[in-house]
């Protein structure tokens, strides 16, 4: 007995961020959803080898892994450009367009050895973080722990005033601020 093979093809006419919005924005996701398992919802942020969790209600769930994206080709040329910082620009992500082009407009075109270091840095910064999420999905070594955190809030000053301080973590999920100066270092330290 053979099974009939159906095929079903649409095409779409919507820019990809909408389609990527209709699928994956948590709300929408949960509606279309509904079909399989009502309440489902699902955890990644959606980097290269990290891992979607999928979870129904009662916190099952299964994961599904997102290794086929992993780049070769794309992460080499940013690695290649940075390292070439002294003759090359390099903007890895999009983020930093504004401010490459504030560069070359207030430049008439130009940029200067501090401004390719500086965009260097950050695309080292975005070469980082992409090896980060593929070695955390590889390794079973539980005694190497790699994190790349980029939203560090600065701190009224570190151990000493004349020190930097930063916190990085969820910091309005576990404290609620009421009055006062910004935080300091020995602040949290007096905290924990």
């Amino acid at each position: 007995m053979f099974m009939k093979k159906l095929h079903f093809e649409i095409d779409i006419y919507a820019p990809s961020h909408h389609i990527w919005q209709a699928l994956w924005e948590p709300n929408n996701y949960t509606t279309w959803c509904n079909a399989f398992c009502n309440d489902t919802y699902y955890r990644s942020d959606f980097n290269a080898g990290s891992r979607i969790h999928f979870i129904a209600p009662n916190g099952e769930g299964m994961y599904a892994d997102i290794i086929e994206k992993i780049d070769i080709g794309g992460i080499s040329l940013i690695r290649a450009a940075a390292k070439n910082f002294k003759d090359t620009v390099i903007v890895a992500s999009v983020d930093d367009y504004g401010l490459f082009l504030d560069m070359i407009t207030n430049q008439n075109g130009a940029t200067t050895l501090e401004d390719r270091k500086l965009l260097a840095t950050k695309a080292f910064h975005v070469s980082s973080h992409y090896d980060g999420a593929i070695f955390n999905y590889f390794n079973t070594d539980e005694t190497i722990y790699k994190e790349s955190i980029a939203d560090g809030q600065v701190l009224r000053y570190g151990e000493n005033p004349h020190q930097k301080g930063f916190f990085f973590g969820e910091f309005d999920k576990m404290f609620n601020k009421v009055h006062g100066k910004e935080l300091s270092y020995n602040n949290l330290l007096d905290v924990s």
